[in-house]
């Protein structure tokens, strides 16, 4: 008489002993902003953060002769009692940065100044948070 017998092979797989899964990086978030401000005046631009991250606003303006600042300031405010949290009216050339660390749902004005140029000023905003 012939036996048969069976034999059960298991494969036992541990996964990830003591380790915690990582949640995705959420992907950077870009803004472009184009517009023109006029000599002696300002524009408003209202900003609310969509992330948290580093936020970098970058202006450009291709007249190397004017010297537009860029201002990020409180969102709710009077006009000339906003409070101001960044400034760069550095030497003239054809930009300005800010950078500061934000976190989602904050709100802020970014306030583009021609106050002392005798010509309007087109200008290019760039808004990164990573």
């Amino acid at each position: 008489m012939l036996k048969r017998w069976l034999i059960v092979s298991a494969t036992v797989v541990v996964a990830g002993c003591g380790s915690s899964p990582t949640a995705p990086t959420p992907a950077a978030f870009h803004q472009t902003v184009s517009g023109t401000v006029e000599a002696g005046l300002a524009t408003i631009q209202p900003l609310t953060i969509p992330r948290i991250g580093t936020m970098t606003i970058a202006l450009t303006w291709p007249e190397p002769d004017l010297a537009p600042h860029l201002y990020l300031a409180s969102a709710v405010c009077e006009p000339g009692q906003c409070h101001i949290y960044d400034i760069d009216a550095g030497p003239n050339g054809n930009s300005r940065k800010l950078t500061r660390t934000v976190a989602n749902g904050e709100m802020f004005q970014i306030i583009v100044n021609n106050l002392l140029s005798s010509s309007a000023a087109h200008y290019t905003v760039d808004i990164e948070i990573r």
